[in-house]
This record gives C-alpha cells, structure tokens and sequence, in this order.
C-alpha cells in the first residue's frame, strides 16, 4: 500500500465560505456590513437597512448582469475588497431558472441547469 503523509503546516487559508440562512428581517444584509471591506451583489432589493452604512453593491436583474458582476469580482478590479456577499442566493437563482425557462422547452432540463449554474 502506497501512503503518502503530509502535513497541515502546508495549509494557507483562501477566504471564509459561509452561507447565512435565516427569516426575513432577521438582518442578515446587516451581518454583511460587519464583513471586512464588503461588496454585496443584490438580487433581492433589500438592501433599505444597510443606508446608513455607505456600503457599495452591484444591483442584479438578469443574468448578463450576474455573468457581468461574476466577472468583475474575478477581475483585479475588485481587489479593494475583502469580502463578496450575494443577497439572496434564492433571488439569484430565480433569476437563472427564469432565463433558463425561456431557452428550453423541458422544465426539467431548465431546473437541471439552473443547479449547473448556481454551483458553478
């Protein structure tokens, strides 16, 4: 049997992954402003308790916006920032199963690459 051990002293962090559930008005959109250097990317429209924060976000409607604002936070233009936060990932993905509703006929296929999408 071939092993081979490493060692965890290897490990360098790339950024914290953490998805945020719970009720509406919650404040979910306000745990964000508390994120190191935030941009948030709004599909929802619920952004009215985050005013006095001054924060900047990318308002979504469709998804040549979303493939736009996806794009820009891989880009060296975003670097400023620290921290990308989606509001909501459930708004998000409306959004491409409505796009994808219009490019198939099979509801099935659309939901199936909605989910190809969003995880990607």
């Amino acid at each position: 049997m071939n092993i081979q051990l490493q060692s965890t002293s290897n490990y360098a962090a790339n950024g914290i992954k953490i998805v945020v559930y719970g009720e509406a008005t919650i404040g979910k959109p306000r745990l964000a402003a508390t994120a190191p250097s935030p941009v948030i990317v709004s599909t929802e429209k619920g952004l009215l308790s985050l005013r006095g924060f001054n924060l900047p976000f990318i308002d979504v409607d469709n998804v040549v916006e979303l493939a736009n604002a996806y794009n820009w936070i891989k880009s060296p233009q975003s670097a400023q920032f620290k921290t990308v936060v989606f509001d909501s990932i459930s708004d998000l993905g409306e959004i491409v199963i409505g796009d994808e509703k219009k490019k198939t006929k099979d509801g099935r296929k659309a939901y199936g690459n909605t989910n190809d999408i969003v995880m990607q």
